[in-house]
Order: C-alpha cells, then structure tokens, then sequence
C-alpha cells in the first residue's frame, strides 16, 4: 500500500513534492555537507559512509525513558565494526536495535529501497564537542530529513522500543466504535489520527527540523 502511495506521489504531484526544491539553501546532497553522514545499510545490515546523491529514508521518533546503556548506539568503539556487511544481523547486536529502528529498517526492505537514517545508529554518539561529528551533524538536521526521500516519523510510540503500529498484527493500538443502531446498520465513530497523535509523546518535543 504505502508502494502505491509512493509510486501516486511522484505521478500525480511530481514537481510539488520534489523535497530538494523546499531547501531555501538548494543543497540537496546531505553526504557533500556533513563529513560523517552515515546510513544504515539494510541490504548488507551494516552502517555505511553515505553514497552521494543516494535515495534514503528519514526516522524521527522518541528515545523516552529507554536505558540507553540497554540499546545500540554508534560509538566510537564500535564503528569500524557496525562498518562491516551483516554485523546488524549478529544476534548480540540484532537484539540491541530498539523495536521502532528495526521496524523502521523493515519497512524500507518492503518498500525496495536500501538505506535508513536515524539519529542513534547514524551519528557516533560519543564524539562530542563543537567540533565532533555529533555536533556538526546535530546543526545541520534540516539538510538531514530535508533531503530525505521519506521520512517515517514514529508519532504515537513512548519510546524508542514502541515499534511502528501496523506493521506487525496487533500492534496497531488505535480503536475505532462501531455501534449497531438497529439490524444491519452501524454508526461508525471516527477519531482523527492528528487527534490520537496530539495526545502522544513525540507531539510533546520540540522538534525544528522534522
């Protein structure tokens, strides 16, 4: 479904939705521009320098109270070797990836597209300073999800661990009343999505670039 969405996008809005052309800065290539842009590659299962001018997808969502101690992080410790093809797959690694990240690296497999951008996993989280790649990279997030050919944002998860409702049968958490008013007619309540997700978590960020 979301294949055809895509696939009506390009079709029907062509130029409208052409995310490049919403950069004020015309920069569309993030890889020129951050020296340490990494993706996740989810054919090989690895993270990988960003190929230039590549097609990738955006995750935003929230980290919430998760044990960061507890998930997988790029570091500087275990770059070179998150670097190597399959290493994603390792079970001691596999089991680390919070559930929305991995969730996420499935959907794009299922929409036939390669690499995925997220914050934890795509950004050494130990390089700080105001020179360090976290810096330079955390300052440039417009270019990030700007250029992003989609971004998958993860609005009614409480934390890094939700998952990405409707992606696996009976996650979707959102009920909608069906009352029979007399046989053979029923009256459908419908709630807004904007409603359920103004309630949540992730509308309680402040995010800028998202």
């Amino acid at each position: 479904m979301v294949r055809n969405w895509v696939a009506m996008c390009h079709v029907g809005h062509g130029g409208f939705c052409d995310q490049h052309n919403k950069l004020d800065h015309g920069i569309s290539d993030p890889a020129a521009e951050i020296p340490s842009f990494r993706l996740i590659d989810v054919v090989d299962s690895c993270i990988v320098p960003a190929p230039h001018n590549c097609k990738y997808v955006g995750l935003s969502y929230v980290w919430g109270n998760v044990d960061i101690s507890s998930i997988l992080r790029l570091l500087k410790a275990n770059l070179e070797e998150l670097d190597k093809p399959g290493s994603l797959l390792r079970k001691e690694i596999y089991e680390k990836i919070p559930l929305t990240i991995r969730d996420a690296m499935q959907v794009v497999r299922e929409l036939h597209l390669r690499y995925l951008w997220t914050d934890s996993l795509c950004i050494i989280q130990d390089d700080d300073g105001n020179q360090g790649s976290k810096y330079d990279a955390i300052s440039k997030m417009d270019l990030v999800y700007g250029a992003a050919y989609l971004t998958i944002v993860a609005a009614t998860g409480i934390d890094a661990n939700a998952g990405l409702p409707g992606l696996h049968p009976g996650s979707r958490g959102m009920a909608q009343p069906v009352e029979e008013i007399a046989p053979g007619f029923r009256l459908v309540f419908e709630t807004s999505s904007s409603d359920y997700a103004r309630n949540s978590v992730y509308h309680t960020r402040g995010w800028t670039f998202q």
